[in-house]
């Protein structure tokens, strides 16, 4: 009835549809029946073994690593129980050998089921690591439960544990098996080790497990190991001495720079392969300079070891100049600058004298001309070997701020002037001669202390010692003008910004020192004093450091150069004119100082014209503003009326003469 039966659609079910036909459909086809192909050939992954997804994959983790982690641990904790319980009938020999036993048999079922091949290597490694734990437990409690042997037996016990554990690492490839036995090998003196006097033993023991460490690293890669041995390494020698307190300054010494020499020997020697990455070598030099630094403080406070900068100093600068001929660019000069730091340290620490207490700092003073030369000497080597290795800078830096401040905490001044003349040799070899802009700089600072310091102490102008205070601002002037003139030579814009704001700083000195007591009580004749003097050494530092300066210089250079010039003209002049009017009548003083800033800032506001200068000129009329503002708040309440016209009469009229200059101008810039 219209439909088809059972026969007719078996047929159509059979017949082949027809061919297409055609370039198109025969791509068609083509490419249908390569998927066709491609989806009989591509896994189930719903039925696959190896993933279910994310759900199969958490599965899996949580029920063999974290179920087999558990169980082992829940294994080796019953074994510690066992071992402080146990039956009676089982006595404490008993008891150890029955964890050895445990131990075998969880070794020997993992070698088995690896042998079978039907369980993953993760369950494997469980059940030997898992082995090598309980024989580790066998062995303390044998020594720690019942004294059953002596500490050497036990720790040779646990260190057979520990090479058990590197095998199978090895055998296995599993590294957290190495590492954790390993971790077990460095407990093992703390835990069952015999008490000694000295850590030599127990530095003997680190260096051969860390020795074996470095070498697991080059060999098979394993860098966890590695990193666990130098932990183990110097907490554990660090633990000892906390513990034990030194025997001796050498002792300690001796005993941390081997331990030193030893961790970072690999790395060293990678280096002369130049196989060792930069985040490991930061590492390193991080790790060293803050050992050799503790250890140099040691040498600080004890004399006897007082050569020891010298002796190090000598075998990292050397170490420093034979990789530089092999990576000139990296590694030498990193080595060579903690070298000629130390050797630096240790020509001041050399001439110590043991029976002087040399906590107190004030103590490195004495000898001071023996240390100077040592200082001087070492600096001189270290800058002849510039041309094999550029790295003399921070070490001849570190003995100008050593020389200085001996020459500066000498008691006597003819000895302190002296000392600091020899010492200014360094900081003049950094200044002219530095390779880099943190050199020179640092050369100017401690320069400039020098200079200012050294011919007296005493911030005063009077007359005993006014001459040397005035000679040092002087000789500052004449060392921040040279330091502006050696940023042109090496078009140092730095360099040059460190002068502009050490005059800043000789300003200031200048201010401090003018305010002393000679100028509240008077004393000294107007401008015929060595306060003009300093005050005439400080403008012309100020017109020198603004005068050379490099191309490009930084834009704040010339403001704080042309405000402390300013500042000191201005001052300079207003002390003189207060010293001046001293004995005046108090409203003639006060008319004298409006009078004389309203001098000051006209002759500002004209130059600036002249010049065409618009700071300067700025800077007159700021201080024309001023002068007003003081006359109307002050000077029309305080002064007589004489005054006030003088005053007011005078204002006006400079006032006027400006407003004129500025009338005169088309455009103001």
């Amino acid at each position: 009835m219209g439909g088809v039966g059972p026969d007719e659609s078996t047929r159509s079910a059979a017949v082949p549809p027809p061919l297409p036909t055609g370039v198109g459909a025969i791509a068609g086809a083509a490419r249908e029946s390569a998927g066709q192909s491609a989806a009989r050939q591509a896994p189930d992954q719903s039925t696959s073994p190896s993933g279910r997804g994310t759900g199969g994959d958490l599965e899996q983790f949580l029920g063999l690593k974290v179920l087999g982690r558990l169980g082992v641990a829940a294994v080796v904790i019953a074994a510690v129980y066992f071992g402080k319980l146990g039956w009676d009938r089982i006595g404490p020999p008993g008891r150890v050998l029955c964890i050895y036993l445990g131990a075998a048999l969880m070794l020997g079922a993992g070698f088995w089921l690896r042998a079978r091949g039907r369980v993953r290597p993760t369950y494997v490694g469980l059940l030997c690591g898992g082995a090598v734990a309980l024989s580790y437990v066998a062995g303390v409690v044998a020594k720690l439960g019942y004294d059953l042997i002596g500490g050497t037996t036990a720790l040779v016990l646990l260190v057979v544990s520990t090479a058990l554990g590197q095998w199978l690492g090895r055998l296995l490839k599993l590294e957290v098996i190495a590492t954790a036995a390993l971790g077990g090998g460095f407990l093992a003196p703390v835990l069952v080790g015999d008490p000694s006097e000295s850590p030599t033993a127990l530095l003997v023991y680190l260096i051969v497990l860390h020795t074996w460490a470095a070498w697991t690293e080059h060999r098979w890669s394993w860098h966890w190991a590695r990193g666990s041995a130098v932990f183990g390494t110097t907490s554990i020698l660090a633990a000892w001495f906390l513990a034990n307190g030194m025997p001796s300054a050498w002792s300690l010494v001796l005993h941390v720079q081997t331990a030193l020499l030893a961790v970072v020997l690999p790395e060293l020697l990678g280096v002369w392969r130049i196989r060792v990455g930069d985040a490991r070598w930061s590492a390193v030099l991080g790790g060293l300079w803050l050992v050799q630094g503790l250890l140099t403080t040691v040498a600080l406070r004890h004399a006897e070891v007082g050569i020891y900068g010298l002796v190090v100093g000598v075998g990292w600068l050397a170490a420093g100049l034979l990789l530089a001929r092999r990576d000139e660019l990296r590694h030498g000069p990193d080595l060579a600058r903690l070298g000629g730091v130390l050797l630096v340290i240790g020509a001041a620490l050399a001439w110590n004298v043991p029976a002087v207490d040399y906590t107190d700092l004030q103590q490195l003073c004495d000898q001071p001309w023996t240390r100077t030369g040592a200082l001087l000497g070492v600096a001189a080597a270290l800058f002849a070997l510039r041309r094999f290795v550029r790295a003399g800078d921070l070490a001849i830096a570190v003995a100008a701020v050593l020389a200085g401040g001996i020459s500066l905490g000498v008691d006597g001044d003819a000895d302190r002037r002296w000392l600091a003349l020899a010492s200014l040799a360094l900081p003049t070899v950094l200044l002219g001669l530095g390779s880099a802009t943190v050199a020179r700089a640092c050369g100017l600072v401690v320069g400039t202390v020098l200079t200012f310091l050294a011919p007296g102490l005493v911030h005063d102008f009077g007359a005993d010692v006014g001459s040397w205070r005035a000679l040092a601002f002087g000789v500052t002037a004449l060392w921040l003008i040279a330091g502006a003139i050696v940023s042109v030579r090496w078009n140092d814009p730095m360099l040059h910004s460190a002068a502009a704001t050490l005059v800043a700083l000789l300003g200031i000195a200048w201010i401090g020192t003018a305010g002393s007591t000679h100028l509240a009580s008077g004393g000294l004749d107007v401008l015929a004093n060595w306060r003009a003097v300093a005050a005439v050494a400080v403008l012309a530092a100020a017109g020198g450091v603004g005068r050379w300066r490099p191309l490009p210089a930084e834009p704040r250079d010339l403001p704080i150069v042309a405000t402390t010039g300013l500042a000191i003209a201005y001052l300079a002049g207003l002390v003189e004119v207060i010293e001046l009017v001293r004995d005046w009548a108090s409203g003639w003083r006060g008319a004298m100082v409006s009078l004389y800033s309203l001098a000051f800032a006209g002759a500002l506001l004209l130059g600036g014209f002249v010049r065409r200068i618009s700071a300067v000129r700025r800077a007159g009329l700021a201080g024309l503003l001023l002068v007003a503002a003081k006359v109307a708040l002050h000077d029309l309440a305080a002064l007589d009326t004489t005054l006030r016209v003088l005053v007011t009469g005078i204002l006006g009229v400079v006032l006027i003469l400006g407003a004129w200059g500025y009338a005169r101008v088309q455009r103001v810039a």
